[in-house]
């Protein structure tokens, strides 16, 4: 039987920064237009549905026997796949044919892919010309994500899928290509990306070479080497640029570290500017006489000369072939800037970024979720909305009519209120799909954040129903989704919580008649569930008006009982206070439209 093809699953989301000294309550709205790319606004897709001797669009590996066009698939009937047959040197490659590219943009790569070999330690590779990142391995179809910015001279890319080193098969299947929006932790006048922080005066840029976004470095404004999963390899006369501007606070001194991971020959060699024009030597990098170096951290300072300034240019060269797996530049900075942790976020439409200091809540237009949760730089959770929805007997989950109905997207995310101390967002959820006991339907929530707090409310505002079937809605569920697996509930008459290794959520309400709480299991991870019964008849085209009462959610502490208690008797205490009485900070609110 054919899988139903979907949609690729929401992206995660970026962290937020840790709380400053004074607490400040920011929205922040970034408005993005893309320019749509074909169905389902992807600038490139396949399933490898299409073909004579091979799928349309791909260049198999040079030999017949290191590739299949398979008569199977994540979806569809067809994938491709390779063969290794060799532990030792094992290597093949698919490549894609031309696929135009916008320079200057950022994309998100999307596929599906699976293997079968012994060593399981050992992955796939897929990306870009310029950016391979490796995969573990998963004997079962799992989804691979990708960011990825193109070089201002790069109009076409190929895709890669390749195998290093296994004797078995790997499968990929469903790749899509889209462009993105993306976004960086704005304070004080400073955007900071997930590679940058500002702690006690000093900030830092430590490129994270292990993860998706690998190559999303807003600071680099030049590269000519390619990105190589935990790596950057350079051939002779390559180079990347950077540039450090802090805004209104100057550079007093610094500092440069970076290590070599592979040689072959040549140097690598560091060069400071203050005009991007002419160049000091810092030092050179390299292994000529034996392997002693690799792995070693080459530390560099900046020539006070060069100090104080506002604005610094930093150059990688090389002079052979080599690779570098960590770069890292460390400034003393003029002033009082404030502390912060960059973050990166992607998005498509609309953003709307609530930070209060203590949490940074998401709602972003382009996923089918309420709110995406963030603290002290680190993803947290999301929470989600569905409805129990009864149509008839003898259709539905086993034959009582009744199915769980869950929002497809977000209609509308709306700042409703603004003020100095609160901040009030209005999100739309609809289901656009319609089957049995699933009819359509349009929820509004409305989520209230206050400054300086480490919780949230949402309350539910209205169902309409968008269908042309009535239908009763017996209650409605929030989805409390945690970023890491919980590793055991907790539950009091009008308290949730789910203790893990690191922070995740929790939820109250301040009387105990509204809302049941529980622990779901669920082929995405256990995820916690709120109840409210309803039992509503609704027509097509009505709406129903509620004035339910608010849910908190707030974080818990990790894996640590008591401290989460406190936590959820504290945020208790708060509700039933005036919001002038616990907050702190201001609100302020920005706008920004990406430039085409």
């Amino acid at each position: 039987m054919k899988k139903k093809r979907r949609d690729p699953p929401p992206l995660r989301t970026r962290s937020s920064m840790p709380a400053p000294a004074a607490v400040l309550l920011a929205v922040l709205v970034w408005i993005l237009y893309l320019p749509c790319g074909g169905a389902a606004d992807y600038v490139y897709h396949t399933s490898f549905e299409e073909g004579t001797s091979k799928p349309k669009g791909w260049i198999p590996p040079g030999k017949k026997d290191e590739w299949v066009w398979e008569k199977v698939g994540h979806t569809g009937n067809r994938c491709i796949s390779l063969i290794g047959y060799n532990d030792e040197d094992g290597h093949a490659v698919w490549q894609s044919d031309p696929i135009p590219v916008d320079p200057g943009r950022v994309y998100r790569l999307t596929f599906w892919y699976k293997m079968e070999h012994e060593k399981k330690a050992r992955g796939c590779g897929m990306g870009p010309a310029h950016v391979r990142i490796a995969f573990p391995f998963s004997a079962d179809w799992r989804e691979g994500e990708i960011f990825f910015w193109t070089p201002p001279h790069m109009k076409k890319t190929r895709l890669s899928f390749s195998i290093y080193h296994i004797k078995g098969k790997a499968y990929l299947d469903d790749v899509r290509l889209e462009t993105m929006g993306v976004a960086y932790s704005q304070q004080g006048g400073l955007a900071l990306s997930e590679h940058e922080q500002i702690e006690k005066g000093t900030y830092v840029f430590d490129w994270h070479f292990n993860t998706r976004t690998t190559n999303i470095v807003p600071v680099v404004t030049k590269i000519d080497c390619n990105y190589m999963d935990k790596r950057i390899r350079f051939a002779s006369g390559e180079e990347v640029v950077f540039k450090f501007d802090l805004g209104q606070f100057e550079q007093l001194s610094g500092k440069v570290a970076s290590r070599l991971s592979y040689y072959i020959d040549g140097e690598a060699i560091w060069l400071a500017s203050k005009d991007g024009k002419t160049w000091i030597e810092l030092g050179r990098m390299s292994d000529k006489k034996n392997i002693k170096n690799l792995g070693k951290n080459y530390d560099f300072t900046v020539p006070a000369s060069l100090y104080p300034v506002k604005t610094l240019f930093l150059k990688l060269a090389s002079t052979g072939a080599l690779q570098i797996d960590r770069v890292r530049y460390e400034a003393k900075l003029s002033g009082s800037p404030p502390d912060m942790k960059g973050s990166t976020t992607f998005f498509k439409g609309h953003l709307v970024t609530v930070d209060n200091g203590a949490l940074r809540l998401l709602f972003d237009q382009s996923l089918p979720r309420l709110v995406s949760i963030r603290s002290n730089g680190r993803p947290i959770g999301d929470v989600r909305c569905r409805l129990a929805q009864f149509e008839k007997e003898g259709i539905g989950y086993k034959g009582t009519g009744i199915e769980s109905s869950s929002a497809t997207g977000i209609k509308a995310v709306e700042v409703k209120k603004n003020t100095p101390t609160k901040c009030v967002v209005v999100v739309t959820a609809e289901r656009s799909a319609s089957e049995p006991c699933k009819r359509e339907f349009e929820a509004k929530y409305e989520i209230t954040a206050i400054a300086g707090q480490r919780w949230f409310t949402s309350r539910l505002l209205s169902i309409k129903n968008t269908d042309t079937v009535p239908y009763t809605v017996k209650g409605y569920n929030y989805l409390l989704t945690p970023a890491a697996d919980p590793a055991r509930p907790v539950a009091f008459p009008t308290v949730a919580m789910w203790l893990s290794k690191g922070p995740t959520l929790g939820c109250l309400m301040d009387q105990t008649e509204p809302f049941t709480l529980g622990l779901r299991k669920a082929a995405d991870g256990p995820h916690g569930d709120v109840t409210r019964r309803i039992d509503t008849r609704i027509d097509p085209g009505m709406t129903v008006q509620k004035d339910d009462p608010a849910l908190a959610i707030f974080v818990v502490p990790a894996n640590d009982l008591k401290a989460a208690y406190r936590q959820a008797q504290d945020v208790r205490s708060a509700l039933r206070k005036p919001v002038g009485r616990i907050a702190v900070g201001a609100i302020t609110c920005e706008e920004s439209e990406e430039q085409k």
